[in-house]
């Protein structure tokens, strides 16, 4: 993949930031996955999510080292808390192909407003160790913060050295400064396993990934060099500045919603042909149901019952909630999750993805297979077109049957959309409008109708526009 060198240079300077925040108290991928994401709009999601994994790699590489040369954390801690998080990252990469990321923003949302609170209203927390557990106690807290977090590293990963900072603070009774130690070394194992199942996947984009990472190295080294010299003082108010960060990102995506994209009215395009030199078929229908889904990837089976594949993965859902793929008998997480990264990349919903495979006498191994998959579903997003689907408010208005075609039709002129429209004694409107859009269309009606008509807002729709 080709990337300008303007692009690389603000890249690496996202991730010198990135690996400075999260050597101090975690949450470097606040700065560093948002400016991938800004800046290789043509990467797939699992390209992004490998690569910032290795860029942050190196940085947590550095910044642990550092960390433990200088503070010595007690290996008797940090040891299972490593080992428990490492394999629960492995776990969460697992369970993220099968729970959509939705359900888990208002949770973690939460999470965060708590344990801001709770860190901002007792400023002595985590000025000095005060162990609130001994023994096996404190050893199985420890790996029970390990295994919770790393899964939610592996699914989510947002956050994660802010959570395990505040764990081994608010539930262990370590000082900032020792609770970020040990947060580097957990953080360093859950990007080892990310990295254990994204590099068999061919989804690094290794020279840009290996720039980044020299950058969040260095970032990194004075992160961690700093957080030392200045003390639980100094952290703990990077922490809750890095919290207020947090909530401020996930709680706006959250609240505002949204416009979802979904494909074009009815249709149903192919990514490719049936020939001796094509061996992948994509085709993309619009649904609305689950059971409409499955009967989509049932009629491909019968329609090309030659392939030996029919991969699949559909988003459904105003707001994209619910999410399901197969890989049906390709090795796992090579087929159906790359494609559900396609379209969740694509930022579509109600729509299903069906790939169809014949053998064509080539082993393509498991990175091939996952660009094969994802970019025979993005031909086919290319080729479909979409359309923006929007929750605007139902907006009635009652007029006399003399006047209300003229106002209607000039609504209409206006730009006006019109959803609805009933007869009966009198003529009724269904309007649609964005909340921002109300007054201006109160306004409009009143002109239009010298001030007799009464807009009421009645309820709320999704709208597909083009």
């Amino acid at each position: 993949m080709e990337v300008a060198t303007s692009t690389v240079a603000w890249l690496v300077v996202a991730a010198l930031v990135a690996g400075f925040v999260d050597a101090v108290v975690g949450g470097g991928g606040l700065v560093q996955l948002p400016a991938l994401l800004v800046g290789l709009p043509q990467a797939t999601p699992v390209q992004l999510l490998a690569t910032n994994k290795l860029s942050s790699i190196c940085g947590t590489t550095v910044s642990a080292a550092t960390y433990y040369r200088r503070v010595r954390p007690d290996p008797r801690t940090f040891g299972p808390l490593m080992a428990l998080a490492f394999t629960g990252s492995l776990g969460g990469a697992v369970l993220a192909s099968h729970l959509p990321r939705r359900v888990f923003d208002p949770i973690v949302l939460v999470a965060l407003v708590v344990v801001g609170a709770f860190v901002a209203t007792r400023p002595r927390l985590g000025a000095e160790t005060a162990l609130r557990f001994s023994g096996r106690r404190h050893l199985a807290a420890a790996m029970l913060t390990g295994a919770l977090i790393g899964c939610y590293d592996g699914a989510l990963g947002p956050g994660t050295g802010s959570f395990l900072v505040f764990a081994l603070v608010g539930l262990l009774g370590y000082a900032f400064v020792e609770a970020s130690a040990k947060a580097r070394l957990a953080n360093w194992a859950t990007n080892l396993a990310a990295l254990c199942v994204f590099v068999p996947q061919g989804a690094v984009l290794w020279k840009l990934g290996l720039l980044m990472g020299a950058a969040n190295l260095v970032g990194g080294y004075v992160g961690a060099r700093t957080a030392v010299a200045r003390g639980s003082g100094f952290v703990r108010g990077f922490f809750l500045l890095v919290v207020a960060a947090f909530v401020v990102r996930i709680g706006g995506g959250w609240w505002a919603g949204g416009d979802r994209r979904l494909p074009h009215l009815g249709a149903s395009r192919l990514g490719g042909d049936r020939g001796e030199a094509v061996r992948f078929l994509a085709t993309l229908t619009r649904v609305e149901t689950e059971a409409a889904a499955r009967a989509v990837v049932n009629e491909a089976r019968k329609r090309d019952w030659d392939a030996r594949h029919h991969c699949s993965a559909f988003v459904l859902g105003p707001d994209g909630g619910l999410q399901r793929s197969s890989d049906d008998g390709e090795p796992a997480g090579t087929a159906g999750a790359p494609m559900l990264e396609v379209l969740l990349g694509a930022g579509v919903s109600d729509v299903v993805a069906v790939v169809s495979r014949w053998f064509g006498g080539v082993l393509l191994g498991a990175g091939g297979l996952v660009r094969a998959y994802g970019d025979a579903v993005r031909a086919a997003l290319a080729d479909a077109g979409t359309l923006t689907r929007a929750r605007l408010l139902e907006v009635a208005v009652e007029l006399g049957h003399g006047e209300a075609g003229r106002v209607e039709s000039e609504l209409r002129a206006r730009g006006g959309l019109v959803l609805d429209v009933s007869h009966a004694e009198r003529v009724r409107l269904v309007l649609g409008a964005a909340p921002a859009e109300l007054d201006r269309l109160r306004a409009t009606v009143a002109e239009l109708t010298g001030g007799l008509a009464d807009p009421v807002v009645t309820g709320e729709r999704w709208v597909d526009r083009p």
